[in-house]
């Protein structure tokens, strides 16, 4: 049993499982870039970091649908 790349086909947990990965992947993209760029270009990383932020957002609310 398991996850495979077939269950982010299915309708329900699966595709809600994939639209949560993709954000873990994009949040820990943004910080870091965000942490790449905070030192040398403030105005650049701030909205980064507000990206990543809603991003974790978004994990949280798709985390608690995927919950039983």
């Amino acid at each position: 049993r398991g996850v495979t790349f077939e269950t982010f086909g299915n309708p329900g947990y699966g595709r809600l499982l994939g639209t949560k990965l993709v954000f873990v992947v994009a949040s820990v993209v943004l910080a870091a870039v965000h942490g790449t760029l905070a030192a040398s270009r403030p105005r650049i990383a701030r909205p980064l970091a507000i990206a990543g932020l809603l991003s974790s957002v978004m994990i949280v609310v798709f985390a608690t649908a995927l919950v039983p």
